[in-house]
């Protein structure tokens, strides 16, 4: 056996500087082997297919592939606290949650269906948070699975554990897009995968006003990612132009909307200042009659929504349909609630009816959350409603 002892190899000038080991030879190593080391600035700039390094700003270990984009291989770092698809982390693992209004902007990276302004608009604008130009989104009018649904991704950060984004402004035309659908993923989302859906952690939905409603210029704003966790990637799947909110993951509607500028922010809380649960119709003989109804946020703490008198087993209390109890956080000041509760002060019988709970940033333009059956349950005290409608994940 012979041995060959050096400090350097390197190849020749005239080939590249490539060290080649022919075809039906392979290279056998019994010691370890280093790959190459960098970072987000220091990584090749000329890459080719094959190329392999650790990126010590990701702490992946990345592939260049044949669509031209560097593939992460690995993580050196724990599991993200999202147990979905996208792999979000939470804040404690170190995802980046501090307060921002319009995180986003042009320079990102963004992808997109191929028919975002098929019926004439600004394209390659879409974050920038204006009307400037005219439409920055224009479609739908085919009513067809040819224009919807309309996906839009944008790369928010190149943080391994990601960034928090949580709010949505979006300027609105007239005929605006309904609901829709936001996700958030940390895999290798490229332009060939970005309209798949498994490839994120879907993180609510909400209506941006639909066909027909508030006026050219007027802000549609939505919450979503509950559970504030740091994604690098953020996409929005737009599913219909239906004016009413549809709970997912049903579809309303298709047909022409156009929308202006968006953009993407991180508030406190993660939650809204204002709440309301609104009675709905009756399912056997009517809302129970109660003493207050109760709010349980996504720490588990209840709040008294509305307390209508003390707590009773006489039927004194109220449950008239369409009544609404209200609830403010207090300026500069956001809840998140997940769960209703009611005091019921009837035992003589079942009492059932449909609530909703929604929120508001304003106290004027309201989006329904959650919403379910209220029940008795033939009982005096503290009855849980139950939740079988959602704009959220649990």
């Amino acid at each position: 056996m012979s041995f060959l002892s050096l400090r350097q190899l390197q190849g020749l000038s005239a080939y590249n500087n490539e060290i080649l080991v022919p075809s039906g030879h392979k290279l056998s190593l019994q010691g370890n082997l280093k790959i190459p080391v960098w970072n987000d600035s220091t990584k090749p700039t000329s890459p080719t297919s094959g190329m392999m390094g650790y990126n010590t700003t990701t702490g992946v270990l990345e592939i260049y592939t044949t669509d031209n984009v560097w593939a992460n291989v690995g993580s050196s770092f724990a599991s993200g606290a999202d147990t979905g698809p996208g792999g979000g982390y939470s804040v404690n693992q170190g995802a980046n949650d501090s307060a921002v209004t319009g995180f986003t902007n042009s320079s990102m990276t963004v992808y997109k269906s191929s028919w975002i302004i098929s019926a004439g608009g600004v394209d390659n604008t879409q974050l920038d948070y204006n009307t400037t130009g005219g439409y920055k989104f224009h479609t739908g009018h085919n009513g067809n699975s040819t224009q919807w649904p309309l996906y839009f991704a944008v790369k928010v950060t190149s943080d391994a554990k990601g960034k928090v984004l949580n709010q949505i402004d979006w300027i609105k035309h007239v005929n605006a897009c309904g609901s829709v659908d936001i996700y958030g993923s940390n895999q290798n989302i490229t332009a060939g995968n970005f309209n798949v859906d498994s490839n994120y952690t879907w993180l609510g939905r909400y209506n941006a006003g639909g066909s027909g409603s508030a006026s050219d210029g007027n802000i549609s704003q939505g919450i979503f990612n509950p559970f504030r966790y740091g994604y690098q990637w953020y996409m929005l799947k737009v599913v219909d132009y239906q004016n009413a909110d549809i709970w997912y993951p049903a579809t309303g509607t298709w047909g022409g909307w156009a929308m202006y500028g968006l953009r993407m922010n991180t508030t406190t809380g993660g939650g809204a200042r204002y709440w309301r649960y609104r009675e709905g119709a009756a399912i056997v003989s009517h809302h129970p009659r109660v003493s207050r109804i109760i709010f349980t946020d996504d720490a588990g703490n209840d709040v008294n929504a509305v307390v209508y008198t003390t707590d009773n087993c006489s039927d004194s209390g109220t449950y008239q349909v369409g009544t609404t109890a209200a609830y403010d956080a207090g300026a500069g000041s956001s809840k998140r609630f997940v769960g209703a509760k009611v005091y019921s002060v009837y035992n003589g019988g079942l009492r059932s009816a449909n609530y909703v709970v929604e929120y508001s940033f304003d106290g004027n333009q309201w989006s329904e959350y959650f919403g379910g059956v209220c029940s008795n349950n033939t009982a005096c005290g503290i009855q849980t409603n139950t939740v079988t409608q959602r704009q959220f994940p649990v």
